[in-house]
């Protein structure tokens, strides 16, 4: 009933019958045969909701019995639970031990044995790129489940296979397979196989560039996958999972459980995904306004005495750049009076803080003496907003001016204000640099919106940059075009009020010929 349950990929119905066979293997009086079964029907269901400690218990509990006992006849099934569980931890060492168990027990008359073994290996040659030694222990996979009769493993071997041939640029070969995968799911009824052809077919979609269909296919995929409640499957790949996960998130499809299987995977950003802030990051930084940092979701409060220094670290390290700074160089700006040893020790002790602070240990790599801010596990909206402005510059360059118009949309709604680093030489030249770069775009954008003719647009993009910066005298400019073209003539006259006043009263100087230009033509 169990592999039932499992096979069709009705979760709920296998927790069911885990949770009522715990509790009939529990008394001393069933034989050993029966808790060994339980056990392998517990890890195959530990497997599949991806519970890797609980796994490990499991199969080892499992192990326990039949070596008391002298029961070995399901150990081969145990071990290849093993191998799935560490594959899909990302425990490569961990599947090799379980691994060479599978083979010291291997008969290869028991087919389904046979096949879950070739199969792991196969599995984990792909992990490791290495797709050739991947073919042939897939085809032998196949063959074993052919022989075996087993609808399941072969929509498995079917899937692999797809995968296997896709990676080696034969995407032709790939097809018949994915189509025997999915015969294979439409006629057992099964959802898991289905999900699982689902995903194939939307990333071998967006490997040629297609786009909608990618996207079709990726939602029907995470559509099943969010009633059924799927967070792991057989050949969980986290690279594809990353990219298919980041092409949801861009899309929209399904945020909410796209986001709760990336946390509960642990899944980091696809490279081209490491700038967006759709991505459930493990810390969220905002240093551009007021600065905060968010960790699983959660705001920590940063304004505790004791963890000044932490943040000032954090701080001075983004400001730096993020990536190899210096020790030195941080310990110069944090602490100018220590030297040496000491100056050493009080780096370590502050960023043994910092990394209690943030909760990840591997979000600060330190190295040769340099620390980084990792990418994978931390999102700053600094490294955000350059990233889309510098794609917008690019974007504008080939001529895409509605490409880069969507990107500096994007970029400035990050920006809330300037940097709020400490007043260190490297923070006052990052917070110039940030400043004239949001001016430069925010004008940009503006003009955009005038050369197409939405003047209310241009009115709100020049009202939101006077909003974070209202001594940028361009803004004051560009507002008494845009009410002119509007006919709100008392609008544009007092936006060049409100300019006089402000630079007055900040800078004790007068608004620029230009912009006196400007004023002496509307009142005429």
């Amino acid at each position: 009933l169990e592999l039932y349950y499992l096979w069709v990929g009705d979760h709920a119905g296998a927790e069911w019958v885990v949770a009522t066979l715990q509790k009939l293997t529990s008394s001393i009086d069933v034989p050993p045969l029966a808790r060994i079964t339980g056990k392998i029907v517990e890890a195959v269901y530990q497997v599949r909701m991806a519970r890797h400690d609980l796994c490990l218990r499991t199969i080892a509990e499992g192990l326990e019995i039949a070596h008391s006992t002298g029961i070995l006849v399901w150990n081969s099934q145990l071990f290849s639970q093993g191998v799935a569980n560490a594959l899909n931890a990302g425990d490569a060492a961990g599947a090799e031990i379980y691994l060479q168990k599978m083979a010291s027990t291997l008969v290869e008359s028991r087919r389904v044995d046979a096949c879950m073994y070739h199969y792991n290996i196969a599995w984990a040659a792909m992990l490791q790129e290495d797709p050739a030694r991947a073919l042939r222990y897939a085809e032998s996979a196949l063959r074993f489940a052919k022989e075996a009769g087993t609808p399941l493993h072969q929509g498995l071997c079917h899937l692999a296979l797809a995968q296997v041939l896709h990676a080696r640029g034969e995407r032709q070969s790939a097809v018949p397979h994915l189509t025997e995968a999915r015969r294979i799911a439409t006629a057992m009824h099964s959802r898991i196989l289905e999900f699982m052809y689902l995903l194939l077919q939307a990333e071998f979609a967006f490997d040629t560039d297609d786009e909608r269909a990618g996207l079709v296919a990726l939602h029907a995929a995470l559509t099943l996958g969010k009633e059924q409640g799927y967070v792991n499957f057989y050949w969980w790949r986290p690279k594809v999972m990353s990219r298919l996960c980041a092409k949801a998130l861009e899309a929209g499809l399904e945020m909410d459980y796209v986001q709760g299987v990336i946390r509960r995977r642990k899944l980091t950003p696809d490279p081209a995904f490491l700038y967006s802030d759709q991505w459930p990051w493990a810390i969220k930084i905002h240093a551009l306004g007021h600065f905060s940092i968010i960790k699983d979701g959660r705001p920590i409060q940063s304004g505790v005495k004791a963890q000044r220094k932490p943040l000032d670290l954090l701080q001075a390290l983004i400001a730096l750049g993020g990536r190899d700074v210096p020790e030195t160089q941080l310990s110069d700006l944090l602490w100018p009076d220590a030297a040496g040893d000491a100056a050493h020790r009080v780096f370590l002790t502050t960023l043994q803080r910092l990394r209690q602070l943030l909760g990840y240990k591997e979000a600060l790599v330190l190295a040769d003496g340099r620390l980084t801010l990792d990418s994978r596990y931390a999102w700053v909206d600094i490294s955000a907003f350059d990233h889309l402005l510098n794609q917008a510059e690019a974007a504008e360059r080939e001529g895409r001016s509605e490409a880069a118009c969507h990107l500096r949309i994007k970029a400035l709604s990050l920006y809330r204000g300037h940097f709020s680093g400490q007043d260190t030489a490297p923070a006052v030249s990052l917070r110039e640099r940030l400043r004239d770069k949001y001016l430069r775009h925010s004008e940009a954008l503006g003009r955009y919106w005038e050369q197409t003719g939405d003047w209310p647009r241009a009115l709100e993009c020049y009202l939101k940059a006077l909003e974070v910066d209202d001594l940028a005298e361009v803004f004051y400019q560009r507002l008494m075009v845009v009410y002119q073209h509007l006919d709100r003539r008392a609008d544009a006259l007092a936006a060049y009020e409100r300019c006089g006043k402000t630079l007055a009263a900040a800078l004790g100087i007068k608004p620029s010929a230009a912009s006196q230009a400007l004023y002496r033509a509307l009142t005429k």
